[in-house]
């Protein structure tokens, strides 16, 4: 195939998260003498904003929605102007029906959430649709390929490949004053930011010794996060979105997540790669990125005394934090390094695509 493969990528997100961290690394790192891309969001999605040099397509009746009708038939001309070879879809069910409909090559999506399986008329659903629509999906852990398998993925359509960041290079030691905690996410009830006042409280009562914890985030769940923060008691520095979050990582000393699930923890694998020590929750997803007692804790979770008691032994010892950081960032640099991620994917898009 002389001609570029051409590759529409639709995504539903109005903001920006970690499926539009995922779409600009892949459209900002693809060869382009090998493709062309085009993306498609909905009208006014913040993520045009970082999506820049690249063809972007703004439509109607998407936002936030991963099908409707509207969103759906929205899709249609975009398709039929572009013709794509492939079209890659992040939370956007509108996306594959309407590639289905046009009789899009290849249809992919990227699985970047774990579905809760505890309703059984959704759980229908989905084995309904899967087994109707046609699609590769890309798992970014094993949490996320175990959970296709649950919906009536067949293996044969899953390949597993892991998010991935540019290492960071000469990264310089911190020198706080006082240590620096910081829970990087979306303030949303899923992300577990009062799971982490809870912690913050036992750990005041544990020790004098001072230290600093951040939330670094924008969201819904605000007003009643530091409604909780200042009926506890505690000190907790609330940032909103912040652009350079590299600076966040480099200037902290412990990364923690407190999150209820996770597919596969960007903050984790960012803070790795600024060589910092992570604590959080021993759920699936999650504890495919931390070594225990290697880069960082994995704690039950809900167990917040351990939780603290583990954040405890990292701010009383600023070597062990040292000793974790490095071994959290050759983790990186060993499997999840941008590079590894995009050629992965530009192979599958070409087995896929031609």
């Amino acid at each position: 195939m002389n001609r570029k493969i051409r590759v529409m990528h639709i995504i539903s997100d109005m903001n920006f998260g970690g499926a539009g961290q995922y779409l600009r690394s892949i459209v900002d790192q693809l060869d382009p003498k090998a493709f062309e891309v085009t993306v498609v969001i909905p009208r006014g999605s913040i993520l045009k904003q970082y999506i820049k040099e690249k063809n972007v397509i703004e439509v109607n009746g998407m936002a936030d929605k991963s099908f409707s009708v509207g969103g759906t038939m929205s899709l249609v001309k975009p398709i039929r102007t572009f013709i794509p070879d492939v079209v890659h879809t992040h939370a956007s069910l509108s996306g594959r029906i309407a590639a289905q409909m046009l009789g899009v090559k290849t249809i992919v999506y990227t699985k970047h959430t774990l579905s809760d399986h505890s309703n059984p008329v959704k759980n229908n659903v989905r084995l309904f649709l899967n087994k109707r629509l046609r699609a590769k999906v890309i798992a970014i852990s094993n949490a996320v390929e175990m959970n296709l398998l649950e919906e009536g993925i067949q293996q044969s359509d899953i390949v597993k490949i892991y998010n991935g960041v540019k290492p960071a290079h000469n990264v310089k030691p911190v020198h706080n004053k006082i240590p620096v905690i910081t829970l990087v996410g979306r303030l949303e009830p899923i992300k577990g930011q009062m799971h982490m006042i809870e912690i913050v409280k036992i750990l005041t009562a544990m020790t004098a010794k001072p230290f600093l914890v951040r939330f670094v985030g924008a969201g819904s769940m605000e007003a009643k996060l530091i409604a909780a923060v200042e009926q506890a008691g505690i000190q907790v520095e609330f940032t909103g979105h912040v652009e350079d979050i590299d600076s966040v990582y480099a200037n902290s000393d412990i990364i923690v997540n407190t999150s209820n699930s996770e597919a596969l923890s960007y903050a984790a694998i960012e803070g790795m790669n600024m060589k910092k020590p992570v604590v959080a929750f021993d759920l699936p997803g999650i504890n495919e990125v931390i070594d225990h007692e290697k880069t960082g804790y994995l704690v039950a979770f809900g167990d917040y005394k351990s939780f603290a008691a583990r954040l405890l032994d990292l701010i009383e010892n600023p070597e062990l934090r040292n000793q974790m950081g490095e071994k959290g960032y050759n983790k990186i640099l060993q499997v999840f390094t941008l590079d590894k991620m995009v050629k992965k994917i530009e192979a599958f898009y070409k087995e896929e695509g031609v």
